[in-house]
């Protein structure tokens, strides 16, 4: 970690997503950055290794208009950045918002890493549902999959960033610490973590086809297959950290309190857990991207997004049924659309852990990040 990432820390996270992180000589970065709710910055300054990289002004983002349509002005909120040869091995990327010329918000990722750059990126037939499509679904040309590869590395990489900062932040960083990415699936996350030093990484998952594959390519970790439900199969206080990346966004109110508890069993006194929750702005995002009729009315959208803000204020968990996701490997019914304010998070979970943090679309520039210690 270097100084230069330190600068930041203390503005707000900014909303936003990594579209390409480029390799070779060109080394093209590119996405999209905004505030929910001024919509795009000024303009955008981009620091790799606390180094500065140069500014851009933003530009046309069809993605972030699809994505987050109720934010006005939202596709006109890209980046694009080419970073050259000048750094031999750059490893981090931070994306600084300027409002009247003063910094206003952040989005960081990570830069590949020697260790990553040796595995492959998994068949998206089997990364449902983070490479977007559904399970065993493939892209359509080879265009479609290049894109969504990208987005696949792109993305594992921004929240593998998020995490590690709070990791050094509240632990110290992660020399000589035990970790286990619950809910790993393709190794999204995890790759991107495997030289960063820590003592042992372990992933688990439900998908005996995405554990298989990790366990065929990232010789650098540990897999295994869990149960819908706990117990899992380690030893009490066996870990220093514990991430779960958009996993307890799937689980009901019940499971959410059994599975927290597991994890209480397993991490050890002062150990972190890291889990990522559907907040207001993910829930937005969520239900929103998909109102298509209501596009050419930005303010009908807009008025849709105070009534669900409201909502999830008022009931403090919001349960938006089962998907189909994960089809045929959780139990039918298990897997859902759950979204959480962080005053439901606080109440319900400090039972089990220290909260110290809750951090507004601190995963990936999209999902909550709830930062907590075991007692």
């Amino acid at each position: 970690m270097t100084g230069g990432r330190r600068i930041s820390r203390g503005l707000p996270q900014a909303a936003g997503g990594m579209v390409s992180v480029g390799q070779g000589p060109a080394r093209t970065i590119s996405g999209w950055i905004l505030d929910p709710d001024r919509g795009p910055f000024d303009e955008v300054r981009g620091l790799v290794d606390g180094s500065d990289a140069g500014r851009a002004e933003p530009r046309e983002a069809p993605g972030a208009g699809k994505a987050v349509p109720w934010i006005p002005g939202a596709a006109r909120s890209g980046f694009s950045f080419r970073l050259g040869s000048r750094l031999e091995r750059p490893r981090h990327l931070e994306m600084i918002g300027l409002r009247d010329g003063a910094p206003a918000g952040r989005y960081g990722t990570l830069l590949r890493s020697p260790a990553d750059e040796g595995i492959p990126v998994p068949p998206l037939a089997i990364a449902s549902p983070s490479s977007g499509l559904a399970r065993g679904q493939q892209p359509d040309d080879a265009s479609e999959r290049w894109v969504r590869e990208r987005g696949f590395l792109a993305g594992g990489m921004a929240a593998a960033a998020n995490l590690l900062d709070q990791v050094e932040l509240h632990g110290g960083g992660p020399q000589g610490l035990r970790l286990l990415d619950w809910g790993c699936g393709c190794g999204r996350v995890v790759r991107h973590l495997l030289d960063k030093g820590f003592d042992a990484i372990s992933g688990c998952d439900l998908d005996d086809q995405a554990v298989s594959w990790c366990r065929e390519n990232m010789a650098g970790a540990e897999f295994f297959e869990s149960r819908p439900e706990p117990p899992l199969p380690l030893e009490d206080a066996s870990l220093d950290v514990v991430v779960g990346c958009s996993v307890v966004t799937h689980l009901d109110a019940a499971l959410q309190a059994r599975w927290l508890a597991e994890l209480r069993r397993v991490t050890a006194p002062g150990g972190l857990v890291l889990l990522s929750t559907q907040g207001e702005f993910a829930y937005l995002r969520s239900v929103l991207r998909r109102a298509r009729a209501a596009r050419r009315w930005p303010r009908v959208l807009r008025l849709a997004a105070g009534r669900l803000s409201r909502q999830l204020a008022r009931e403090g968990l919001v349960d938006r049924g089962a998907t189909t996701a994960l089809e045929g490997i959780a139990p039918h019914g298990y897997y859902r659309s759950v979204a959480q304010s962080p005053d439901y998070t606080r109440r319900e979970w400090s039972s089990h852990f220290e909260i110290l943090d809750q951090i507004e679309r601190g995963l990936d520039g999209n999902q909550d990040l709830v930062v907590m210690r075991r007692p």
